[in-house]
């Protein structure tokens, strides 16, 4: 399936990361990308073995050998090690658990979300225009990008508005039990109840 439009949204999941485009007629499709995040680590060859230690316990795996990056302020050239995250949901969870053991300057693209790994990596931007093509499983498998992230004169996608306000009750906000929103959509509205505030902003998302 081909779809023509632009990159609305996209985060981490279960499979990777997920994506939304959204075409001229705001018809939205849904997508999901395999995506492994990487971070890498300059670290003594003594330390190797305890890198990879916390790589089987995370569930993570380190790149045999070496590998050569650039330092971003000296411009020399660093040996340091490759550690893939198999989870994107959990990445900086366990760049984290990493960070407790090591001190702070061994650390290289630690400090990056898996998004913006993965803009970078498809040379992608939000609301990147071109064709995007899915396989029946809705997995993406090519870009054919028809924009340019430092575009001037450009289209706007056609965005949905939505509308939310404070249920219209006799009861003063403070004496109910129940929170209460109305939600606006593409013409529909709807009633969430919640028992909490943070309940209430896991049901609207």
């Amino acid at each position: 399936k081909d779809v023509r439009g632009w990159l609305f949204d996209l985060y981490p999941s279960s499979k990777g990361i997920t994506l939304w485009i959204i075409d001229r007629d705001g018809v939205k499709t849904r997508g999901h990308v395999p995506f492994v995040p990487r971070f890498f680590m300059n670290v003594k060859d003594a330390d190797r073995s305890r890198v990879e230690m916390l790589a089987r316990k995370f569930r993570c795996s380190v790149a045999d050998g070496w590998v050569e990056k650039t330092e971003i302020y000296s411009g020399k050239q660093t040996p340091v090690l490759e550690i893939s995250v198999h989870d994107t949901l959990h990445f900086r969870e366990i760049v984290r658990r990493f960070e407790h053991q090591f001190p702070y300057y061994v650390f290289f693209d630690s400090d990056l979300t898996p998004i913006q790994m993965f803009l970078y990596e498809k040379e992608l931007f939000p609301l990147a225009f071109g064709n995007y093509s899915f396989a029946d499983d809705n997995r993406l498998v090519s870009i054919a990008l028809e924009d340019s992230f430092d575009a001037i004169d450009y289209d706007i996608p056609p965005l949905t508005v939505m509308t939310i306000a404070p249920s219209r009750s006799d009861i003063q906000p403070k004496y109910q039990r129940i929170i209460t929103l109305e939600v606006g959509y593409d013409g529909r509205e709807y009633t969430i109840e919640a028992g909490t505030a943070e309940e209430l902003l896991l049901r609207i998302n």
